[in-house]
C-alpha cells in the first residue's frame, strides 16, 4: 500500500492520535528479520493470533509480551505488507502482514532473539529472498545466500504443507517466514506464505511450499533432489520455434582440410545450429564452426566441401576457384595477423532447413529443443507415460515450473502436474509436456506422429 494512501486511509477510520512507528529489517543469528526501526528490537508474532484479527495477548501477557503501539511505516526492504489493528483497549497496534506485532521483555539490544518459540507459540519474522540460478537449460531456485530450494512432491498449491513432522523438517527443513522475489530476476513467480500446523509462516512459491534440504552444505548444491519425495526448485522458461519434421534437415557440408592429406595440423568442429526463418520466408539452418591450428603460425587455409549443393545457401569464407574447384579461404594472407598455434577461427555456413518434413512453428525449451504431447494423456490427469519404463526412455518428461519468454503469448496456458512419484511436470493447456529421445539438436522434430499419438505443440 502508498503510503500517502496508507495514512488517508488511518485518518477516515479515525487513528489520528497513535504515532508513527518504523519497520524494517536486521541482521540476527536467525538471519535477516523484522525489527523496531527505532530501536532496533526485534518484533515477534503470535501463533494464538490470527491473520487480520484482534490481538489474543492481553492482561499479564503484555508484560512479557509488549505490543508495538502505533501506525507502522515500512521500507522497501520488507517482503510483508503493514497495517494496523485496535486492542480490545482501544489501542492500535502494529500488524505485519495482517499479524498484530510484539516484543520480548528479555530482548535488551538490537539482534537479540530470545523469544524466540518460546512456549512453542512465539516466532521472529524471517525475511527471505528468493532468487534464480542458471544450470545447463533450468533455472533453479535459491535464497538469498545461494542455498537450493526444494519442494515436497505429495503437496499441492495453496495448501498447508504434509513434512510437519521433526523428523521430516529436520531433513528438509521449511524456509520459514516471508519472502519477496529478488528484482533482478528474468521470471515472475508468486512469492506467498502459507501457516503451517504449529503455526509457523513458511515461504510458498507459485503455491508451493518451499524447504531446504539439510546436507547441503554450501551454494550451488542439489543433494536433496528426487530424495523422499522431495525434489529441487527448477523453472523452464519455453518459447516458440521454428522445427522441420523430416529427418533432420538438409545433409550438414563435408569438410575436407588440407586438401584431404594424411597430415593435417588444422582441425574443425562444429558446436551449434540454429533454425530460423529468413527474410524470404524459407526455413534454414545456420551452423556454427570452429577450425583450430595445431601446427604453426598459418596466413590462410583454404578449405573444400564435399557434398556442395543447391541446399547450401551461404558460407563465410572468401570463395575462390583452384583447380577449376571452388575453395574458401579463412583467413585471407596478412602480415600482422596469422592464426597463431592453438588458435581458433570462427565461421559459420547455411543450409535450408527442409528434409522432407513440414516446417511448423511448436513449442521449444530454453534450448530450441522440440516438446512433445501424447494423445492418450487425458487433459487435467497425470501422464500416463510411467516412470522407469520404456515410454519415458523413449519420452523423457520436461519437468520444472514452466514460463513463456519475455512473457510471449503462446497461444495457450501453461502449468503444471505431479508426476507419480511428484515431480512437477509442465503442462501446455492442461496436457503434459515430453521430449523425444531421437531429437539431437534444434530444429529436429522427429517424434512428430510416431505411433500416431504423439505430436509436436503448434503456437502461434
Amino acid at each position: 500500500m502508498k503510503l500517502a494512501h496508507f495514512l488517508f486511509v488511518m485518518l477516515a477510520i479515525g487513528y489520528t492520535s497513535a504515532a508513527y512507528v518504523g519497520l524494517t529489517t536486521g541482521p540476527s543469528s536467525l538471519g535477516k528479520i523484522l525489527i523496531h526501526a527505532e530501536s532496533g528490537r526485534t518484533l515477534y508474532y503470535f501463533t494464538h493470533d490470527a491473520p487480520n484479527q484482534q490481538s489474543t495477548c492481553n492482561g499479564a501477557c503484555t508484560n512479557i509480551w509488549p505490543p508495538l503501539i502505533g501506525i507502522p511505516l515500512n521500507d522497501a526492504s520488507l517482503s510483508g505488507v503493514a497495517g494496523v489493528k485496535a486492542r480490545a483497549d482501544g489501542t492500535i497496534q502494529a500488524t505485519y502482514n495482517g499479524m498484530p506485532l510484539y516484543f520480548y521483555h528479555l530482548d535488551m539490544t538490537a539482534g537479540d532473539t530470545l523469544g524466540e518459540n518460546v512456549n512453542n507459540a512465539w516466532y521472529v519474522f524471517r525475511e527471505n529472498v528468493i532468487k534464480f540460478t542458471q544450470i545447463a537449460q533450468s533455472l533453479f531456485t535459491v535464497d538469498q545466500n545461494g542455498r537450493s530450494i526444494y519442494y515436497n512432491g505429495a503437496d499441492r498449491p495453496n495448501l498447508p504443507p504434509m513434512c510437519n513432522s521433526d523428523a521430516c523438517a529436520s531433513i528438509f527443513p521449511p524456509v520459514l517466514g516471508f519472502a519477496k522475489q529478488d528484482a533482478a530476476s528474468s521470471i515472475s513467480n508468486a512469492v506467498g506464505f502459507i501457516q503451517r500446523a504449529n503455526g509457523q509462516f513458511q515461504v510458498t512459491l507459485n503455491g508451493y511450499p518451499l524447504h531446504y534440504y539439510y546436507g547441503d552444505s554450501a551454494a550451488g548444491q542439489f543433494n536433496g533432489d528426487n530424495k523422499n519425495g522431495f525434489f529441487v526448485y527448477n523453472h523452464m522458461v519455453l518459447h516458440s520455434g521454428i522445427v522441420n519434421t523430416g529427418t533432420g534437415g538438409a545433409t550438414p557440408l563435408q569438410v575436407q582440410l588440407c586438401g584431404g592429406a594424411a597430415y593435417c595440423q588444422f582441425e574443425n568442429s562444429c558446436f551449434k545450429n540454429e533454425t530460423y526463418i529468413d527474410a524470404s520466408g524459407q526455413a534454414v539452418t545456420k551452423v556454427y564452426c570452429m577450425i583450430l591450428n595445431r601446427g604453426l603460425p598459418a596466413p590462410h587455409l583454404d578449405l573444400r566441401f564435399l557434398n556442395l549443393d543447391s541446399n547450401t545457401l551461404q558460407i563465410t569464407g572468401l570463395q575462390q576457384t583452384y583447380a577449376n574447384s571452388p575453395i574458401w579461404d579463412f583467413f585471407p594472407s596478412r602480415a600482422n595477423s596469422p592464426l597463431q598455434t592453438n588458435q581458433g577461427h570462427p565461421w559459420s555456413y547455411t543450409i535450408k532447413a527442409g528434409g522432407g518434413g513440414l516446417t511448423l512453428r511448436v513449442l521449444v525449451d530454453s534450448r530450441s529443443m522440440t516438446l512433445y504431447q501424447f494423445l492418450n494423456d487425458i487433459i487435467g490427469q497425470p501422464s500416463v507415460c510411467l516412470d522407469n519404463t520404456q515410454c519415458t526412455n523413449t519420452w523423457p518428461p520436461l519437468a520444472g515450473f514452466p514460463h513463456s519468454q519475455l512473457n510471449m503469448n503462446l497461444g495457450g496456458t501453461l502449468g503444471t502436474q505431479a508426476r507419480q512419484g511428484g515431480r512437477l511436470q509442465p503442462t501446455f493447456n492442461g496436457k503434459p509436456l515430453y521430449y523425444y529421445s531421437k531429437d539431437m539438436k534444434p530444429g529436429d522434430a522427429l517424434g512428430q506422429g510416431i505411433g500416431g499419438v504423439w505430436s509436436v505443440v503448434n503456437t502461434i
